[in-house]
This record gives structure tokens, sequence and C-alpha cells, in this order.
């Protein structure tokens, strides 16, 4: 059970870091180690009142479509969590230099450290305490990164001609 979910969030994981850019997801690592604590309560926040709030809303005919996407949409939120908590294991692990991470490296990266969480799993008690610190840093690192405004920067291509000054 433990082992496809492994492969699943591997696959959903090299997605993602292809489809959001690797410095993106890097950026929510970064964030679980400068403000730990910030992201553990916003993660606890997350994972007690989101359910509430929709569960709230579903009581009107109404509200029940959009409860019902709120209850989807973190649900995803849970499961993808993982990712950013998987970066920082991996980057410790190896000793990684988050500025000179490449995609591929960023991919070795993530396995390594979801791998070490896979086989932390495995400890009783231990292993269901890491999987919520996992989740919770992962969410809150989620929220401090939208509330700081801190997109990743597109550089603007580079043309073959450099413009008259």
């Amino acid at each position: 059970d433990r082992i496809l979910g492994f492969f699943m969030m591997t696959a959903t994981g090299i997605i993602a870091l292809l489809l959001l850019g690797a410095a993106r997801l890097t950026k929510l690592a970064d964030v679980i180690r400068a403000k730990p604590w910030p992201a553990f309560g916003w993660g606890a926040l997350l994972l007690v009142a989101v359910p509430l709030v929709a569960i709230i809303v579903m009581v009107t005919i109404v509200g029940l479509p959009l409860g019902l996407m709120t209850l989807a949409l973190y649900l995803a939120a849970l499961y993808l969590s993982q990712i950013p908590a998987a970066l920082l294991v991996g980057r410790l692990i190896l000793k990684g230099n988050p500025a000179s991470e490449v995609r591929s490296r960023t991919t070795l990266v993530f396995i390594v450290g979801l791998l070490a969480l896979l086989i932390v799993g495995f400890i009783p008690v231990i292993g269901e305490a890491i999987g919520l610190l996992t989740v919770l840093l992962g969410l809150g690192s989620l929220v401090i990164w939208l509330k700081s405004g801190r997109r990743t920067p597109v550089a603007p291509p580079q043309s073959s001609s450099p413009l008259p000054q």
C-alpha cells in the first residue's frame, strides 16, 4: 500500500516539477526551512478550518457545490503538500545547494526525500507523526509563499539582436 503510494507520489511530484517548475516548488521547501513554526501553524489552521468551513457552507443548497469543490481542492492540497517537504528532506540528505539545482537534480532530490519519508513512515507512531508534520509544513509553506507574494520571476526571452540604446 505504501509502496504503491510512493510510486504514485513520485509520478505526481515529477509531473508537478515539470508543470509548475522546479524553482517554484523549491521555494516552498525554502519556506519550510526558513519559517518552520509559521508553516506549522498555518498548516494546522488549514487542516482543521477548511473542512469545517466547507461543511458549514454545504448546509445550504446553493453552498453545496462550493463546499464539495472546496473539499476536493483540500484533498488535493493535502496530497500535494508532501512535495515541498520531500524536496527539503532530500536536500538535507544530499546536502544540495538550492542555487545550483537544475531540474534533473531537483527530481533526484525529490525522489530521495520521498524515499526517506517512506522509510520513516514504516516506523510505528513516529511514521504517523512525521506524515502529519509533512502535511502541516507543506500546507503552511504554500500559505506563507502565497501571502508573501513570492512568485518565481520569469526571465524575458532573449532576442537575437540587441535593442538600440
